[in-house]
């Protein structure tokens, strides 16, 4: 279907422009295939893996609430969708890693990455308003199409800012 119609939204469940919406493009399709297969992979072994463990069913609960989150985040259909969606996936990944939380090194590791993980999110966060803003939209689809047209100017410049930021 992607081949035949090209890109496409789903309708917003929700008001003002801000709720659940889905966009399907081939890079999301890609990356929804990748990210199902991968995640896929790894609950398959990771209930090998904690086969016997008494806390198994909180760690898949975890994993499968990581890889839901990374789901939305691909599918995104507008900012505050993909915001919600990147710290979601960010604070399900911290209770992952403070699975076992005697072993020192995870609660380090935790710790570092929380708040690496918080300067991402304002700077994303930064971004998804600053894009709001230079577009006079949250929706994806219409910010890509008003770049394309070339409009957006200085706050759209400094949103990529923040965007490369986010993702360092």
């Amino acid at each position: 279907m992607l081949i035949l119609h090209g890109s496409g939204n789903s309708r917003l469940l929700g008001l003002h422009g801000v709720g659940l919406a889905i966009r399907l493009d081939a890079v999301s399709a890609v990356m929804f295939l990748l990210v199902s297969f991968i995640g896929w992979v790894v609950v398959r072994y990771a209930a090998t893996y904690l086969d016997g463990e008494a806390r198994q069913g909180a760690f898949t609960g975890w994993l499968c609430m990581t890889l839901a989150s990374v789901l939305l985040l691909v599918l995104s259909g507008n900012l505050v969708q993909l915001v919600l969606a990147w710290v979601a996936t960010s604070l399900f990944l911290h209770r992952l890693l403070l699975f076992y939380p005697d072993r020192l090194a995870a609660q380090r590791a935790a710790a570092k990455k929380f708040v690496a993980a918080r300067l991402g999110d304002a700077a994303l966060i930064s971004a998804a308003v600053l894009l709001a803003l230079a577009y006079g939209t949250a929706d994806i689809a219409q910010i890509l199409s008003s770049a394309r047209a070339g409009n957006g100017g200085g706050l759209a410049i400094t949103a990529a800012g923040f965007l490369a930021a986010a993702a360092s």
